[in-house]
C-alpha cells in the first residue's frame, strides 16, 4: 500500500460552484518512487432545481409521540398566538374597558383553551396524540400572565388601560401594535 501522502488530492469545490459541465479536475502526476494510484471520480450530478413554491401551504409534520411542552417553548407559541389575534385582542380589551363587553367573554376568547387548541392545530396534533398541548401548559406562559392574567386581576390598572387612558385610540392602537406585532389573522 503506497503512504497516504502521496495519494493525488482534488481541491474542493462547493456544490454551489459545480455544474455539469465542469470536467473534473485532471488527476496529479505521481512521483517516481510511488505507485500509481488512480483517483476515484465521482460522477457530477445535475443540479437539481428547487422545487416550485405551491399556492397553498404545506400541513405541518406532526409533532413525534415524546414531545415535551416545555415552558420557554410554550411561552414561544403563545406569543405567536397573541402576535396572530393581536386586533382582536386589542379590540376585546377595549370593548372591556369601555363596559361594552364582559370580562367572561374576554376570558372565553383568549383563554388556555382555546390559545391550546389553535396551538395543536398549528402542529398537526391530533386527538389521538398521546401528549398534545394542554391548557395547563397555556396558565405556566409569561405571556399568558402578562397578556391575561394581569388584565383578569385588574382591567383598569393593566398597562393596556393606563395607556388608553392618557391618549386617543390610534394612540393605544399603535402602541399595542408594538406591543403584539403586526401579524393579524383574526378568527
Amino acid at each position: 500500500m503506497p503512504p497516504k501522502d502521496t495519494e493525488p488530492t482534488t481541491p474542493y469545490v462547493p456544490r454551489a460552484q459545480r455544474t455539469a459541465a465542469t470536467p473534473p479536475p485532471a488527476p496529479l502526476k505521481p512521483s517516481p518512487q510511488a505507485s500509481v494510484v488512480r483517483p476515484w471520480h465521482r460522477a457530477t450530478q445535475p443540479s437539481i432545481s428547487a422545487p416550485q413554491p405551491s399556492q397553498q401551504r404545506s400541513k405541518p409534520a406532526s409533532l413525534p409521540d415524546d414531545f415535551v411542552w416545555v415552558k420557554p417553548y410554550v411561552d414561544q407559541q403563545v406569543s405567536r398566538f397573541f402576535k396572530h389575534h393581536a386586533t382582536a385582542y386589542a379590540e376585546r380589551v377595549k370593548a372591556v374597558l369601555d363596559g361594552t363587553c364582559e370580562l367572561k367573554t374576554f376570558s372565553d376568547d383568549f383563554g388556555p383553551a382555546r390559545i391550546s387548541r389553535w396551538i395543536n392545530d398549528k402542529h398537526a396534533v391530533g386527538a389521538d396524540h398521546p401528549n398534545p398541548c394542554k391548557p395547563q401548559n397555556i396558565n405556566t406562559s409569561a405571556t399568558y400572565e402578562a397578556c391575561v392574567k394581569s388584565f383578569k386581576l385588574g382591567p383598569q390598572s393593566h398597562p393596556a388601560a393606563k395607556y388608553s387612558y392618557a391618549s386617543d385610540s390610534s394612540e393605544i392602537d399603535a402602541i399595542l401594535k408594538d406591543l403584539l406585532g403586526t401579524e393579524d389573522c383574526s378568527e
